[in-house]
């Protein structure tokens, strides 16, 4: 049975008049009576009787008029939806990411992306960073948030974004009234990092700030995670940084200060698979892209 051959029926139904149905859907009454009879003729009942004034549904016609506007209804939502999905509009975004996103750029991007296509369902995902890119590798993941300027023969990276850094401290550390902090003053501190990702990236990076100080400056590593670190920084165990995205998140008795010049910031990245064919994958990198170069983001079609 042809689709125009329901679509006519159920138009028919609805108007009781073959001519009046014609007119509606640009059609002779000759094609929509020739359409209903091949109905007629694969059911084998009628589901019209004629009448001086048009037409009236027979019982069969009633009940297969419930099942041809619903089959219809239901093809013309699936059409709508795949045609969504085709531009992006309607589908699913797997993101990882592995620090805070209370603030910041990926905050923002995240939300003015689901403002703009509030119709595509997004899941977050948190891991260390190598997790993360093994489950864009694994198909798993459409796109994960990095730091530092990625080179990844596998996959596609890209430094959309950078954020200054802020020093974590306890609220009755003697710096803590300080409205900035530079290294120079911090030579006899301790410092505590996480033995965890991205625990060993960002004791490289206080190495080589604090590297000229002195030998009295420590850094500590624990086998703890992200937010158990921030609870040791509140419990005076040491000092520890974090990128500005980070500070929008509140530990016991800790407080985030700025730290170093304004030179002192740290590069994120976003990482995808070349291969992972996503129009929404392709929409969210474009409203990014358009975020990081300070322009508008692309229209919604």
């Amino acid at each position: 049975m042809e689709l125009s051959d329901l679509r006519s029926f159920v138009d028919v139904a609805e108007r009781l008049n073959i001519r009046r149905a014609a007119m509606a859907a640009g059609v002779r009454p000759s094609t929509l009576s020739r359409r209903i009879a091949r109905i007629e003729g694969e059911l084998g009942v009628s589901v019209f009787e004629r009448h001086a004034s048009g037409v009236r549904l027979t019982r069969a016609g009633r009940d297969f008029f419930d099942t041809a506007s619903n089959a219809i209804r239901d093809l013309e939502f699936g059409l709508r939806r795949a045609r969504a999905a085709s531009k992006g509009a309607s589908g699913n975004l797997q993101i990882g990411i592995f620090a805070s996103i209370a603030s910041g750029f990926s905050y923002a991007a995240i939300r003015l992306f689901r403002s703009q296509y509030p119709g595509v369902e997004i899941d977050v995902t948190e891991g260390e960073p190598n997790v993360l890119l093994r489950g864009i590798r694994e198909r798993k993941l459409d796109v994960a948030f990095v730091t530092g300027d990625c080179d990844l023969r596998d996959l596609d990276c890209e430094t959309l974004w950078w954020e200054a850094v802020a020093l974590a401290l306890a609220k009755d550390h003697p710096a803590a009234h300080a409205e900035r902090l530079q290294w120079s003053e911090l030579r006899d501190e301790r410092f505590i990092v996480s033995l965890q990702e991205p625990g060993p990236e960002i004791h490289d990076w206080l190495v080589a700030r604090l590297g000229g100080l002195g030998e009295r400056t420590r850094i500590v590593r624990y086998a703890v995670a992200r937010e158990t670190l921030f609870v040791l920084v509140g419990l005076g165990f040491g000092l520890s940084v974090v990128s500005r995205a980070g500070v929008g998140v509140a530990y016991p008795n800790v407080v985030f200060r700025p730290v170093g010049d304004p030179d002192d910031i740290l590069p994120f990245s976003v990482a995808w698979s070349p291969d992972r064919d996503n129009p929404v994958l392709r929409r969210f990198l474009s409203v990014m892209r358009a975020m990081a170069s300070g322009q508008p983001p692309p229209p919604v079609d």
